[in-house]
């Protein structure tokens, strides 16, 4: 039924209008699958980096026991790391292990201490994107204050262990998602009381942003005018 005016009229036993005509059920179906494909499409990314491997995993990858190395070199397709490891004191060795990546000397064993002021430096062979690190024996905030950590590049800094970096927790470590982290070179630097190790990293090659692809169009063309000033110049 419709009220006067050919509005719809209230059913008052489902308490919601009535569609007028079978041509906006079917609009409204359509709407709501869209609304449903575009919220799958925005899960799908997070899906896929929760179950996917790390680009660089450290962890259940070492030696049973603890190995140091000056410089370690890893390499995972097209992507080369190379770690170096300094304390307050200076620079020490990398601490290797199945349990991920320390630094050797700490006060509590080979981890990467706060109190020890432990920096892991990062060093890639080309400008990477980090989506994603993994720490062990991370402990996030409870009862008392997590660890905590300071992730640095070109000039800029996070925070680990706060806010939306705060992370979650797996079975044996600490995923913490990450946006925006492009460079080259990194160091990661325990503070606090901090006492954990370096599971894993995910990292792709940087695709350049919108505003450098036009940058380099507009160079191609300026490229092509002036070689073609050149032809003309030449006949």
């Amino acid at each position: 039924m419709h009220a006067p005016g050919g509005l719809p009229r209230m059913d008052s036993s489902l308490g919601a209008f009535r569609p007028r005509h079978p041509i906006q059920e079917t609009v409204v179906m359509r709407i709501t699958s869209c609304l449903a494909g575009l919220a799958l499409v925005a899960l799908c990314p997070l899906a896929a980096h929760a179950t996917s491997s790390p680009t660089f995993d450290f962890y259940g990858e070492g030696p049973a026991l603890d190995q140091t190395s000056r410089l370690p070199l890893f390499k995972s397709g097209s992507l080369a790391l190379e770690v170096s490891a300094q304390t307050k004191s200076g620079v020490t060795n990398v601490v290797l292990s199945n349990l991920g990546l320390g630094v050797e000397g700490g006060i509590f064993g080979n981890g990467i201490e706060g109190a020890t002021g432990d920096t892991l430096t990062l060093s890639f062979n080309q400008t990477v994107e980090l989506t994603g690190i993994q720490l062990s024996f991370w402990d996030r905030d409870f009862l008392l204050p997590g660890d905590r950590a300071t992730l640095s590049w070109g000039g800029r800094s996070i925070t680990l262990g706060e806010g939306m970096y705060a992370g979650k927790n797996d079975i044996v470590y600490t995923t913490i998602p990450l946006s925006g982290v492009v460079g080259q070179t990194f160091t990661l630097k325990a503070s606090g009381t901090s006492e954990f190790r370096l599971a894993g990293l995910y990292a792709a090659p940087a695709v350049p942003e919108p505003g450098t692809w036009a940058m380099m169009g507009l160079g191609l063309v300026g490229m092509a005018a002036v070689a073609g000033r050149r032809r003309q110049q030449t006949h």
